[in-house]
């Protein structure tokens, strides 16, 4: 009887117990959780440091959290007088508008300094006076995720004097991490002394540079440095620039530096931009530098340009609009009024050809489709185009109105048979000064294509009777093949790419749209894109 009482004693326990833990385990589960909430941090004061300056909401700041500024900051500017500002966490800093708020490196130290683990957005706020000397980034170092929105990167350098150093770079910024730059302006900065390149960006990373601004930026390549520059933009990653004007930007050459507006070693798309007014700059008696006034794409750079105007830049060498050595596409893209000096040629074996006012392909691989090459001017030869020991494909595109002060107004083609390719395909060559076409290496192709003064034994010679380069819809200025061109109708469908590879022209109108595609960039339609 005992033995049952017990039993029974320890069966009321083992039940108190189990509801106990249960009642404990439903007030838990229905306790609130205190989930830490993002921080804003009110900036101040313009000091460099202590309580209400960037330097301590930076410090302070959780990942995560935003730093703001005080309306009262509205047109000040916040001067770093001790060391640049590190970042090395989720950060988003808010300006007050590009014109309103400034941080100041004062001349002496870099702005922004974004580690590998940072992951940080600046919006509305200008970089400016940020200086380093023999290091990467004037400016805005980034290793880093790192957004750029509404912002305004000015007057930043690169200082110091150690020659045959490859890593300086990117007075303006500095990236090997991923960058996003929407809606700014990266304009005058400049290497103090010399440099590997990038006046306003150099990439070393990814980078994704949309609607915004890279004009009147300044960069140096001198001696050993060679292979480098852009005083716009110089990447040697994978970068995307869209929708963006990289214009009046300066490189000057010592070396075999130049691209005055971009040099791209890496990987590169441009699409729906212009690059224009850049200069590639010689100054040494002898130098190898000059080349590439608007864009250099050096021997590993993959380039692809789509929807794009490379207008009045000018290369002291070679390649006014453009100088290739890599792998280049243009597609729907029109390369008009650039120069090409042709100063101080270089003898040798392997020399890379003189000229070139629109584009030098030198050793490089050149396709061309759907695109315009107008009014660039050579002091020697090429003045639309050359091609020296290089291949070229060119399908649909318009070369006129370009002038060469030797030979080869309109393409030059010269190098040995097994090194220089040529292949035009339903193209035209016209109105040119110094003959429409020179070839002094017998491997070119010609289908289908229209030569006015009947050089290089085209399929057809004669005027094209083509219209003033205009605007005549889409994204780029166009030749219009007015009444009775014989370039109209001259390609069946079907037959070298018509209708099929080939479906629209530079603007994007319907191939063919009568009887035939048209020569040239350009198809005639009573409809617009």
């Amino acid at each position: 009887m005992n033995s049952q009482r017990l039993m029974h004693q320890q069966n009321n326990a083992w039940r108190l117990c189990f509801v106990t833990l249960l009642v404990i385990g439903l007030v838990l589960g229905l306790a609130p959780v205190n989930v830490v909430q993002a921080a804003t941090i009110t900036v101040t004061n313009t000091n460099d440091s202590g309580a209400g300056s960037l330097r301590q909401a930076i410090t302070s700041a959780a990942a995560g959290d935003t730093i703001v500024f005080d309306s009262s900051l509205s047109g000040k500017t916040i001067t770093l007088t001790s060391t640049q500002l590190t970042i090395n966490k989720r950060l988003t800093i808010n300006g007050l508008g590009a014109g309103n708020l400034r941080i100041s490196g004062n001349n002496a130290r870099r702005v922004f300094n974004i580690g590998s683990s940072g992951i940080v957005t600046i919006s509305d706020l200008t970089v400016a006076n940020g200086r380093v000397n023999n290091l990467r980034g004037g400016g805005i170092n980034n290793a880093g995720s790192f957004t750029l929105n509404n912002c305004t990167i000015t007057q930043n350098q690169i200082g110091g004097n150690l020659l045959g150093v490859l890593m300086f770079g990117g007075s303006g910024i500095y990236n090997s991490g991923t960058m996003t730059v929407t809606n700014s302006t990266i304009s005058d900065n400049k290497d103090a002394a010399n440099s590997a390149g990038g006046g306003g960006i150099f990439n070393d990373g990814t980078l994704n540079l949309t609607n915004s601004t890279v004009r009147n930026n300044q960069v140096q390549t001198i001696a050993a440095l060679g292979q480098f520059g852009g005083a716009g933009i110089a990447n040697r990653g994978t970068a995307t620039i869209t929708s963006s004007t990289i214009s009046s930007n300066k490189a000057i050459g010592y070396s075999n530096g130049g691209g005055g507006g971009i040099y791209n070693n890496g990987g590169m798309t441009i699409s729906n931009s212009t690059v224009q007014g850049n200069n590639s700059n010689s100054e040494a008696k002898g130098a190898w530098g000059g080349f590439g006034g608007g864009i250099l794409n050096w021997q590993a750079g993959n380039l692809s340009i789509q929807n794009s105007t490379l207008a009045g830049n000018t290369a002291d060498r070679d390649g006014g609009g453009l100088e290739n050595l890599g792998t280049l596409t243009i597609v729907n893209s029109t390369i008009k009024q650039n120069l090409a000096n042709g100063k101080r040629p270089i003898s040798g074996s392997g020399q890379i050809g003189t000229g070139g006012g629109g584009i030098d392909n030198a050793t490089g691989t050149l396709t061309l489709q759907n695109s315009t090459i107008s009014g660039n001017t050579s002091n020697l030869y090429g003045g639309g185009l050359i091609n020296h020991e290089g291949t070229l494909s060119a399908t649909f595109v318009t070369v006129s109105n370009n002038s060469a002060s030797t030979i080869g107004g309109g393409i030059y083609i010269t190098g040995t048979v097994t090194d220089t390719l040529s292949s035009l395909t339903n193209t035209i060559i016209a109105n040119s000064m110094g003959q429409d076409c020179v070839n002094e290496s017998s491997s070119i192709t010609l289908a289908g294509t229209l030569i006015e003064d009947n050089t290089c034994s085209p399929t057809l010679s004669g005027d094209p009777n083509l219209g003033p380069l205009q605007n005549n819809g889409g994204a780029t200025e166009t030749h219009a093949l007015l009444s009775g061109s014989l370039a109209i109708d001259q390609i069946l469908s079907g037959v070298n790419g018509c209708g099929t590879t080939f479906t629209t022209d530079q603007r994007g109108v319907i191939r063919p749209t009568d009887n035939g595609c048209d020569l040239g960039a350009y198809e005639v339609s009573t409809a617009q894109p």
